[in-house]
């Protein structure tokens, strides 16, 4: 009785995990770092619910998540609390809700300008709006390493910077530039009813949120 009852447990916890545990490729991570961080090399610290798309396609929802930006790697936590490593080439991360330091964020979407974007090298991007025009906020983490005279450990400092672009219908990425002007170029065959939307609006076109409501609008135009 007591075998049928272990065996039941363990098929019910088989049934209960997450694929995405089984389908990712998934090793644990080792920790053995050498140096003192300043700042982070995630693009958030914590681990977040997240959705994963792989590069197949494939969709795996609630799987808890956070990104190193520097390494490009996907860590994951598993059922136990194990953290892991995903291998599986990864499209995209959607965080439905993601709890930040200086407030929380809704659908954050997280992805690469080509391939996967756990992939070496890879450019990632913040999907802000998309449409005929998406609008995208670029995320770049790098670091200096630096070893006081008197110490003998390396302090790590991460610094993190953050450039928005849109992409255009022609597959451009353009860097944008805050101003009136800067808009009006990029969305010509919608010029009239763009200027009528910024002015009845009052947008100063100085700031990414004004931006996002343009670029929002240009696309509910299309």
């Amino acid at each position: 009785m007591l075998g049928f009852f272990m065996c039941t447990q363990v098929f019910c916890f088989a049934q209960n995990q997450n694929p995405f545990m089984k389908d990712a490729n998934g090793m644990p991570l080792y920790w053995g770092s050498t140096y003192r961080a300043e700042g982070s090399p995630y693009y958030h610290n914590d681990y977040n619910w997240a959705e994963i798309t792989t590069s197949n396609g494939t969709v795996y929802k609630d799987v808890r998540v956070k990104f190193n930006m520097v390494e490009r790697k996907v860590q994951y936590l598993a059922d136990d609390g194990t953290e892991m490593l995903a291998t599986t080439p990864i499209r995209s991360i959607r965080f439905p809700v993601l709890i930040a330091e200086d407030g929380s964020k809704n659908n954050v979407i997280l992805i690469g300008k080509t391939g996967s974007i756990n992939e070496a090298d890879a450019a990632i991007y913040e999907l802000l709006d998309s449409g005929k025009i998406s609008l995208l906020r670029k995320v770049d983490i790098t670091f200096r390493d630096e070893k006081k005279y008197s110490e003998a450990v390396i302090t790590r400092h991460f610094e993190r910077k953050e450039t928005e672009f849109l992409l255009l219908p022609n597959g451009e990425y353009k860097k944008l530039e805050k101003n009136r002007s800067f808009i009006s170029g990029v969305m010509v065959d919608k010029l009239k009813e763009i200027d009528a939307y910024i002015s009845t609006n009052n947008l100063k076109c100085k700031s990414t949120k004004d931006f996002q409501q343009i670029v929002n609008y240009y696309n509910s135009l299309n």
